[in-house]
Order: C-alpha cells, then sequence, then structure tokens
C-alpha cells in the first residue's frame, strides 16, 4: 500500500519560515514519516511525502469557484526545514532529485499520485482541484483529509471575512465531494464534525479522533540576552501566545492583567504580561494598544518570534495564558506543559484536552477571575530546579506519539475495506412492524402539469403498487408514500434534477389513480393529503417520517436536501436508493451541461455516503453501479430488480377496441393502424434518434 502525505504548507510565507498552529503540525508530520519509514516498509507499507499541492486550473475543473489559499514551500523553506531538523533533504523527502535543487513541478506531483492507494490532505487548503484530476489519472485513489477544527462554520464571527464563506464552499464542498476518512485533530473537533457534516457526510465517511501530541520542544542553547532585551526577568512574567486577533480573546489576558495591577499593585509590580505573535485580521492590536497606553511599560509586544526564542520565553514564564473562545487543539497548552511551565486558559472547545488537570480554568468574559488566577501564580514561584525536565527525554517520547498518529492513520487504511460488511445488513430480522417511507415526489417533469417520461412512471406505477401492498402488508408493514420532500438550500449547488408537482398536479394523480383502483385518497399515500391541501410543510413532512425504519429514495434526489429534517426525526433510520442507470457519469457526452457534475458529485456520492442498501432498474445498472466504485467493497448491498414489462394490472387492458385503433390521435394525424413507426423518447443524443430518422429516410430511398 502507498499512501501520499500532502506536507506542502510548511510555512505562511515562503521566504521565511513562519510557522502558526497548522504549519506546526505538517512540520511534526513530516519528521515522524521519516522516522517511521523503515518500520512502514516491514508492513510493506510506502509513505510517500509530497512538497507540493498544484495549483487550481479554472479550464481543467468542473468547480467554479475554486479559491485558492494554498502557499507550497519554497525551496528556502525546504532546505531551512531540512537544516533545522538536521535530516538531509533528499532523505526527508525519499527524493534523489531533490539534491539537484530542482523545484516539484504539477506533472511530478501527478507522476506520484497515479501510484497511491491513499492521498491525505493535512493543511487547510483548497484541494478540490487537486482530488478531482488526482482520481482522474487514479480512479482508485482515496482521499483522507485531516480536520483543525468547525469555528468558520460554529462561530463565524471569530474568522476573518470571507472565511466562513470559503470554508462552507471550498473546504467543506471539497470533504463532501471527495472525502472517503475524516482525521480530527481532538475530540472534540471529531464531535463538531460528527455535529456539523452529519447531513453531507452520511452514515459511511468515518470521523476518527486521533488526538495530537505536544509540539517538540528545540534543544538549542538558550539565548542569554534574550530575556534582558525584553527588560524582563524569569518567573516575573506571563506569556501569551498566538495571532492577536478575536478569537485568541487576548483582551481577556490584557484587562485581567491590568485589573490584576489594579487589585494587587505590590505583588503585581514586578510582572509584566508578554504577548507573542503577528497581528491578525481585526483590528485588534490596535484596540489593545490604546487599553494599555497608560501602563504600556508593563506590557511586551515582541511580534513573531523564531522557535527557539518562543520556547525559551516559555520556559521562564511564570506561567502561559491561553483565553482563547474556540481551538481545536491548542498546541501552546501541550508544549508549556513539556516545557515545565503552568497553564491558564479556558473551558471550551478542546482547551481541556490539551491543558489537563494541573491548568487553571477561567471564565471567558470575566476580567477580576482571570486577576485571581494571576495572583494565585504569583503567589507560587516555579523555579527551574523544581521543573526537573529532561528534553532529551521527553521529546524521544512525543517523536514517538507524533508516529503513532501515523500509525493510526494506516491501520485505518488498511482497515478500510475489511471495515464495510454487507452481511450487517440483515433485512429479515422484523423485531417489530416496519415503518417505510417512501420518496415519489418525481411524478412529473413540470410542476403545473401531469408529464412524464420513464423516470416518472417509474413514480407513478410504484404509488399505484404501494397502495395495493398497503393492505396486503398492513400487518408487519406501515408504508407512507411521500410525493413532497423538503429543500434545503444548505451546501447545496442549483441545479435539480427533479420537479415537485404543484397541489393541482397531486390532485389529479390522486384523482386518477384512485378512481382507477377504486381507493380512497388515504389509502394511496398512507395519510390524508386532501387535508393537507396537497401540500406538506417541513412540520408536516417531520411528522409523516417520524420513527420511520426505511426511507427509500426512488428519484435522482440529493437526499442531503431533507436529511437533517429526516434524522431529527427518526435517528435511527436507514436510507435505501432505487438506481436508474450511470449514464451522466459514464457518458457525460450524452446529457445536459451541469448534468455530469452534479450526478457524479452529489448524486452518486449521496448514495455512496447514505445507503445501506441500493435496488437498481436492471442487471446492466447494477454491474455499472458497482464497476463504478473502483473494485471498492461498497458499504451495502446492490440488488438487481427487473422493471415489470407490463405497468397495467391485467392483460385484458392491452387489448383495445377498434375505436380506440381510429382515435382522434390517429385520425389527427393521418395515420393508419399498422402502417406506421412509432418512435418514444426526447430528441436529446441519449437517444440516438438522428440514426432512427436517417434510417427511415435511407428505407425510402433504397425502397
Amino acid at each position: 500500500m502507498k499512501i501520499g502525505l500532502d506536507l506542502h504548507n510548511l510555512s505562511t510565507s515562503v521566504d521565511s519560515v513562519v510557522r502558526t498552529g497548522i504549519q506546526q503540525v505538517v512540520f511534526n508530520l513530516l519528521e515522524a514519516q521519516y522516522y517511521l519509514g523503515e518500520k512502514m516498509e516491514n508492513r510493506n507499507i510506502e509513505l510517500v511525502p509530497l512538497p507540493l499541492i498544484p495549483k487550481p486550473r479554472k479550464e481543467y475543473t468542473r468547480f467554479t469557484n475554486l479559491m485558492d489559499t494554498n502557499v507550497n514551500s519554497s525551496q528556502l523553506i525546504l532546505e531551512a526545514t531540512s537544516k533545522e531538523l538536521g535530516i538531509p533533504l533528499t532523505e526527508l523527502w525519499n527524493d534523489p532529485e531533490m539534491e539537484n535543487g530542482e523545484p516539484w513541478s504539477e506533472a511530478k506531483f501527478f507522476s506520484k499520485v497515479v501510484s497511491l492507494d491513499w492521498l491525505v490532505i493535512t493543511p487547510l487548503s483548497e484541494f478540490r482541484y487537486v482530488a478531482e484530476e488526482a482520481k482522474r489519472r487514479n480512479p482508485k485513489l482515496r482521499i483522507a483529509v485531516l480536520v483543525y477544527d468547525m469555528v468558520p462554520l460554529i462561530q463565524p464571527d471569530l474568522v476573518a471575512d470571507g472565511m466562513s464563506q470559503w470554508y462552507s464552499e471550498a473546504y467543506v464542498s471539497g470533504i463532501r465531494h471527495f472525502a472517503d476518512v475524516l482525521f480530527a485533530i481532538s475530540r472534540h473537533t471529531a464531535l463538531d464534525c460528527m455535529k456539523e457534516l452529519e447531513s453531507i457526510l452520511g452514515v459511511h465517511v468515518p470521523i476518527i479522533a486521533t488526538p495530537l501530541p505536544p509540539e517538540i520542544p528545540s534543544i538549542v542553547e538558550e539565548n542569554s540576552s534574550l530575556l534582558e532585551s525584553y527588560d524582563i526577568v524569569k518567573q516575573n512574567y506571563f506569556i501569551c501566545l498566538g495571532t492577536i486577533e478575536p478569537r485568541k480573546n487576548l483582551s481577556l489576558a490584557v484587562r485581567g492583567f491590568l485589573r490584576f495591577r489594579e487589585l494587587f499593585p505590590e505583588l503585581s509590580k514586578k510582572y509584566k504580561l508578554v504577548l507573542v505573535g503577528a497581528a491578525g485580521w481585526s483590528q485588534e492590536d490596535e484596540m489593545l494598544y490604546k487599553e494599555i497606553e497608560d501602563t504600556k511599560e508593563n506590557f511586551v509586544f515582541p511580534g513573531y518570534l523564531p522557535r527557539a526564542e518562543v520556547e525559551q520565553l516559555i520556559r521562564h514564564a511564570n506561567a502561559l495564558i491561553m483565553p482563547s473562545r474556540y481551538e481545536g487543539f491548542g498546541m501552546p497548552l501541550s508544549l508549556a506543559s513539556v516545557l515545565g511551565t503552568k497553564v491558564i486558559t479556558c473551558h471550551n472547545s478542546s482547551l481541556t484536552e490539551a491543558a489537563g488537570f494541573d491548568a487553571t480554568y477561567v471564565p471567558l468574559d470575566s476580567p477580576d477571575t482571570m486577576a485571581l488566577a494571576l495572583v494565585k501564580h504569583a503567589s507560587t514561584q516555579y523555579s527551574s530546579k523544581e521543573k526537573g525536565i529532561s528534553l532529551h527525554e521527553s521529546n524521544k517520547v512525543i517523536r514517538k506519539e507524533w508516529q503513532k498518529i501515523l500509525e493510526r492513520w494506516v491501520d485505518t487504511f488498511v482497515s478500510f475495506k475489511q471495515s464495510s460488511n454487507p452481511g450487517q445488513y440483515n433485512l429479515h430480522q422484523v423485531p417489530k412492524r416496519l415503518k417505510i417511507c417512501v420518496d415519489v415526489h418525481n411524478l412529473s417533469i413540470e410542476t403545473q402539469q401531469l408529464r412524464k417520461t420513464g423516470i416518472q412512471e417509474v413514480a407513478f406505477q410504484l404509488l399505484k403498487s404501494l397502495s395495493l401492498l398497503r393492505v396486503e402488508l398492513a400487518d408487519v408493514v406501515e408504508i407512507i408514500a411521500l410525493p413532497v420532500l423538503l429543500s434545503s438550500e444548505k451546501y447545496f449547488v442549483d441545479f435539480e434534477a427533479t420537479c415537485t408537482c404543484s397541489p393541482k398536479v397531486l390532485q389529479q394523480v390522486e384523482q386518477e389513480i384512485c378512481q382507477e383502483l377504486g381507493i380512497s385518497g388515504k389509502e394511496l399515500w398512507g395519510f390524508d393529503l386532501a387535508s393537507m391541501n396537497y401540500r406538506i410543510n417541513p412540520m408536516n413532512f417531520r411528522r409523516l417520517v417520524s420513527n420511520a425504519d426505511w426511507f427509500f429514495v426512488t428519484s435522482q434526489y440529493d437526499i442531503r436536501r431533507c436529511y437533517k429534517a429526516l434524522k431529527e426525526s427518526t435517528p435511527n433510520v436507514k436510507i435505501s436508493y432505487l438506481v436508474y442507470d450511470l449514464i451522466p457519469t459514464l457518458f457525460p457526452e450524452l446529457v445536459a451541461k451541469g448534468q455530469e457534475a452534479w450526478f457524479t458529485y452529489q448524486y452518486l456520492r449521496g448514495l455512496r455516503n447514505y445507503a445501506s442498501l441500493a435496488v437498481t432498474i436492471s442487471t446492466a445498472s447494477a454491474l455499472d453501479l458497482l464497476n463504478h466504485t473502483e473494485n471498492e467493497q461498497l458499504p451495502f448491498p446492490v440488488f438487481s430488480r427487473l422493471l415489470p414489462l407490463n405497468q397495467h394490472n391485467s392483460k385484458a387492458e392491452l387489448i383495445l377496441p377498434d375505436s380506440d385503433l381510429h382515435s382522434n390521435s390517429l385520425r389527427e394525424h393521418k395515420l393508419k393502424a399498422g402502417k406506421y413507426f412509432l418512435l418514444i423518447g426526447s430528441t436529446d443524443p441519449r437517444k440516438n434518434t438522428p440514426n432512427t430518422v436517417r434510417g427511415f429516410a435511407r428505407m425510402h430511398f433504397i425502397f
């Protein structure tokens, strides 16, 4: 097995090494894969580090809104990283060609991808074009994504303008279309993913928490003049790390420190507050400067610092303060723990995972409580001797922990196929009366009049058959036929492949079938649609599907549009699909523009992610569906069921009286019985109508 690791984002800048949390994770994973290489070889597994991710090329993609955020590592960054790790560049990336200093190209990237079994996207980046092109060149490739946090979706006010839109339209879109597995950097992030992405991932994309280990401290000789240059003394300052922006909530640290000075002037006069980090997307830094204008000599703003200097400042601080409103993990907290420094933080998101039991926790918006926490730590001096840590020994342990992260991923990939066992779906065990909801909303291709093509005719005949089956199976099954489905717009494209009938058309359908079968409207639908004025609002939909065991999608409908309401009403529901064909994916030139992308990335992806069972209308469609999965063992069974040729109730209905043969239609078109050929179907390329017309013309010419 070959596993590609996207490790392109080692710095936020191409001119110098600047690492924030995400880049630090990529850095540690790069080192871990190097030391894990030999162990993986013994398992017949190859890790392939990738220092570049190609830039989106809009002319070669189906996505119209690619939003490039990728910062590829320059040669300078790659060489600096190699030097920092003490590993030759060619060995670190397992690429002898890098010795010549030639940068990676798009062609080289995809030449590596074609032989991969898995590609892991580790940075927070726009990866849709890469995944799309990689899957085109290597259809068997599977994609895993490492998720850091859900803050742009959960608390959009805490991120820069446009970030929330980018996250939902680009990043989450990439996850929706391509992810086979999600890894989360903390348990809390995994829970957030389950909550926020449930309606777009379905039940077959596993979300696995792989909590990050601490950062690995660098072991370098301390700069003896560093503290003196900032006019600070060991143990007589508190330190904050992170970009100065609203999410980091550094204003709480500043106001708490000011309150500390106000309430305890004697104790606090020897202390300073050091805020390490660059200015962020807001004017947070300017606002903080204004608040401390009168006492600015007690604050230090060194800006962004090299890693070794940051660690030295943390090591000799009285405590590290991290009052964030939300964090995917909170790596500075775990780093402080390794360096033997106490921490003050808030009780939210994943901060408790990183800080542990020894931390001091304060509310998000209480400067007074922060002041009391500072008093507690200022009253206790933590000498370096008390910290008594051996970085050499601890670093060995931490490096092993980072390697275990990769091993956990590898174990997931190895067992991925085995975890999907169709045998677990036993349809013959009926412990109670089943409730089955059947989607029959696609009864017409127009909303205001009843017009049917093939798929609509199938829905029409299913509706008739269900009304007859309902009586026969009343003791064991409750059947609800739903002529209207909800249509949420969140995360979805504008393309709609189905049509919801107007109340007028639904009333016409009800009257036509009820008159033919001699049944009531309630017997037709399984509920009284007329009492709802032939409309189903969200409240009615939730009531109708409540406690359903199965939800059967019989149209080419994007189940995500009603999935949230469905799962809230019936958490244990299983979803089955009726599949007609895969023509838009297999033969895109035969369908309307836009249908291929929608069918492949919306409908088929929804089927793969949500289905517990799939039924096809023919053996050919079943084989197409199974073959399209590129030898993946689907996590649900696929059954082939041929549609009956006779769509009527009896053979007698096929024997038409002579008067019907001379109907108005025949007379209107000047046709004689038995003297004409009939061609049925729309005049689109798939029906191959031109060849039929040419053949008929050729017959006239020859004979």
